[in-house]
């Protein structure tokens, strides 16, 4: 393809423990006062009166203290008859009558049952699964060699880790937003690139054009500028992608792309390429022995980005090329 000139982004579970209640203990002590009545009888026994207590009832339970009660039962002493007379002379006597006070005892000491309750141990929250949100569309990590640095200062890289971090970086930033998978740094397709790059030639070679094997069956986009600095980050993010949006609107969906409009979005094509996995870019200043348009031009800054494998084949562009996620976040070259 043929690229145009540049110039110039959270259940956990919680175990509620309350405090132990306390158990408090009291013991009711129910007296029972009887008054007993013998009748003495010369001759007969004697009637053994006992004293009994009622049947104790327990109080009710409730939630914060715990009470018990108990009544205590206790037995009248028996008085003893007195002697009868051993003489069968003398008349029996008359029955007497006596009141007798039997005193109660005195009151058992409270007897208190302590009961310690132990709290069950609070079961072990279960983590849960809660699926993570669907991140944002964000470029990949640039490769080991360099670590992505943003700023005006990605102007002035033309070679070594810096520029290759940037190159990835600023190609999977548009990628991500069109769902394609991110780029990574291929030696050979900078090998290629480099053939490309030494003619000087602003034009795409013959077998780029052919799509052939003399050119390692790659993709190819290229830019040149003037003056001190190479701006490759601007001709892949202002350039090839932001620059060639608004000519893909109508296109976005359609599996051929007609050859006159191909002209004006092809590099964004590329870049967006799904089945596109490799890039690698050469920027080369070929000082007076630039051309372009057949003509010397200080145009001679020049950059070759070749990319595997080769994008932008007919019949492909639905499948390859999806819409934007966002239309107004397409970030910028000095990102």
């Amino acid at each position: 393809m043929r690229s145009s000139m540049l110039l110039t982004s959270a259940l956990a579970i919680g175990t509620l423990a309350g405090p132990v209640d306390r158990r408090w203990i009291a013991t009711k002590v129910e007296l029972t006062i009887k008054t007993v009545t013998v009748y003495v009888t010369a001759g007969y026994e004697t009637a053994h009166a006992v004293a009994t207590s009622s049947p104790h009832r327990k109080q009710p339970i409730n939630r914060h203290s715990k009470l018990s009660s108990s009544s205590s039962s206790y037995a009248a002493p028996s008085v003893a008859p007195p002697m009868a007379s051993e003489k069968a002379a003398e008349p029996a006597p008359q029955p007497k009558t006596s009141d007798a006070y039997v005193p109660p005892p005195p009151p058992p000491s409270p007897s208190v049952e302590t009961s310690t309750a132990t709290p069950e141990p609070a079961p072990t929250p279960t983590p849960e699964y809660t699926p993570a949100p669907a991140p944002e569309p964000q470029p990949s990590a640039p490769p080991a060699s360099g670590e992505h640095k943003s700023g005006e200062i990605q102007a002035t890289f033309s070679a070594g880790p810096d520029y290759q971090a940037a190159i990835i970086y600023h190609h999977n930033a548009a990628r991500a937003n069109h769902g394609a998978g991110p780029l990574v740094w291929d030696d050979k397709c900078v090998e290629w690139a480099q053939k490309t790059a030494d003619t000087c030639i602003f034009d795409h070679p013959k077998a780029v054009k052919d799509g052939g094997p003399g050119n390692g069956d790659q993709g190819q986009n290229l830019a040149t500028n003037s003056g001190d600095s190479f701006n490759v980050t601007s001709a892949i993010t202002e350039g090839w992608y932001k620059g060639e949006m608004a000519a893909m609107a109508p296109y976005w969906g359609l599996e051929n792309i007609p050859e006159e409009a191909f002209k004006g979005i092809g590099h964004l094509t590329q870049v967006l390429w799904k089945s596109t996995t490799k890039v690698g870019c050469v920027s080369i200043n070929c000082g007076t022995k630039m051309k372009v348009g057949g003509k010397v031009s200080d145009m001679n800054k020049f950059t070759v980005c070749n990319y595997a494998a080769a994008g932008n084949a007919g019949g492909e562009y639905a499948k390859q090329v999806s819409k934007p996620i966002s239309t107004t976040n397409l970030g910028s070259w000095s990102d």
